[in-house]
């Protein structure tokens, strides 16, 4: 029940951050007008009719979507030795356009939906092949675009070979489209890995191994305490806790792969589209298989075979930890927002100074509650000393939490308006982290010690200057914030 547990709150966590926090999805509309120009001799290729820098200024121009046959694209075809009917062209064909792709796609995951195509499509995108999808009409074609091939804020030319054998040829449905985001956007869709997958529902499992068949697509993998298998496609993200993630010849995945506990193995043939993290693990990767992204390989001295289920207790049992805290601290952050923002605030004016004056507070909690103790009278004040030190250090970590939060999502671009849920984001990350044996230890005594002194410095986030208005020498009072100018807009 526990393992359930784990999945169950992390699961809750991404999802709400993801649905506040991250930007919506972009579409533009590819419909239209779009240069074309049949290829009866197949030269298109030998020729880079593709490339960037290509003319194509003498094309004649098409609708898409729509066949070419009813635009009066009707020569004959000499070179199609293939069956003839009542069309006369059938063969290879290109189209090509401009579309401007907004600066604010810059490292967000890219799609093209080119829509129904008689009967083969290529895809190339500043040149590089994007993906071919064979033959199947009656489905849309996604197409994932690889960050590389991107130029946002500049033109970027879309080139699509299509190939079509007989009957009418083209795009001929719609829609056609380039989202930023997610192939969630998409129904009953086709990828450029495998034409003949379907995208379906995510796809979970606890305490035992998941194994996405060859032919099956899924949007976002994920395993606890077993091992994933993907012979099929996975559209987003793939990842496993506590087990391995192995990628077959015929698997491919056009997100990121992350592995905790366990190692990845990349078949030949296998393809990652975006990064491959391991944590406590290892990546195998074989001579022939793709990675688009980067790979991040943090080992670390926890067992992770089966016999080494202690060791696995003992991690899951700080991921809950991580989970719960993470919790604690979204709600404490949506209760005091003015203090915890505060605290973030101090944090990142004055990191330095906040770690030494939380490294002070500690070496002063022993003789404070020996004075106390001592005193008599102050025994009854030892319980409330106690009481203010352990709020102190949550709701410290919380304002760090924050910070870290905020820093995290504008970094990935995607930034996370609710200060609740950037904090309980932000201790997630921090507590993961901290997970790491002896480096772990290390950056939690950091944490917690900046954490601390950012709530000494604030008075426990009541005011950024609180500490040095009382015990400053000659400070002078901080002014009010000065409200912004009628009609400005704050970016």
């Amino acid at each position: 029940m526990k393992w359930r547990f784990i999945l169950i709150l992390l699961a809750a966590i991404l999802n709400v951050t993801l649905a506040f926090g991250t930007p919506p999805k972009e579409m533009i509309d590819l419909s239209g007008t779009w240069k074309f120009q049949t290829d009866p001799k197949n030269v298109g290729l030998t020729e880079q009719w593709q490339k960037q820098d290509f003319d194509a200024s003498k094309w004649r121009t098409i609708s898409v979507p729509s066949d070419w046959e009813s635009q009066g694209i009707t020569e004959e075809n000499s070179n199609n030795t293939g069956s003839k009917d009542e069309n006369p062209y059938s063969g290879y064909a290109w189209y090509r356009r401009s579309v401007d792709i907004p600066e604010n796609w810059a490292g967000q995951k890219v799609y093209m939906n080119l829509g129904q195509v008689n009967n083969q499509g290529s895809v190339y995108v500043n040149g590089i092949h994007v993906g071919t999808a064979l033959d199947e009409v009656s489905v849309n074609r996604i197409y994932a675009i690889p960050e590389e091939a991107l130029r946002p804020g500049k033109p970027n030319i879309i080139a699509i070979r299509v190939w079509n054998p007989k009957g009418t040829g083209g795009i001929v449905k719609g829609p056609v489209t380039l989202t930023s985001g997610s192939p969630e956007t998409f129904t009953q869709t086709t990828t450029n890995l495998n034409p003949r997958q379907r995208v379906q529902e995510d796809a979970t499992r606890v305490n035992s191994d998941l194994v996405i068949q060859e032919g099956q697509t899924v949007n976002n993998a994920t395993v606890v305490r077993g091992d994933l298998i993907i012979k099929g496609t996975v559209n987003d993200d793939a990842s496993a806790i506590a087990g391995d993630v192995v990628v077959y010849p015929t698997g491919k995945i056009n997100g990121d792969v992350t592995s905790i506990m366990g190692n990845v193995r990349l078949q030949e043939g296998a393809w990652v589209g975006g990064d491959v993290a391991t944590v406590g693990g290892k990546l195998e990767q074989a001579e022939n298989a793709v990675i688009m992204g980067d790979t991040v390989t943090t080992r670390r001295n926890v067992n992770v075979s089966t016999e080494g289920q202690d060791d696995r207790d003992l991690v899951f049992e700080s991921l809950l930890f991580a989970v719960l805290f993470a919790v604690l601290a979204t709600i404490i952050a949506a209760i005091t927002p003015g203090r915890t923002e505060t605290l973030a605030q101090s944090v990142a004016e004055r990191p330095l100074a906040s770690f030494g004056v939380g490294l002070l507070g500690f070496l002063l909690i022993l003789p404070v509650t020996l004075l106390l103790i001592i005193t008599i009278i102050g025994i009854p004040l030892v319980f409330v000393l106690f009481l203010a030190i352990a709020a102190g250090l949550i709701l410290g970590l919380v304002g760090l939490g924050l910070f870290v939060g905020q820093r995290v999502t504008t970094a990935i671009q995607r930034p996370v308006a609710s200060i609740a849920l950037a904090a309980g984001l932000g201790v997630l990350l921090i507590d993961l982290v901290c997970i790491i044996p002896v480096v772990g230890g290390l950056i939690w005594f950091i944490a917690t010690a900046i954490g601390f002194g950012a709530v000494i410095l604030t008075g426990f986030g009541t005011s950024n200057r609180w500490f040095s208005n009382r015990f400053g020498r000659g400070s002078a009072p901080t002014p009010p914030p000065s409200e912004p100018a009628t009609g400005t807009t704050e970016v």
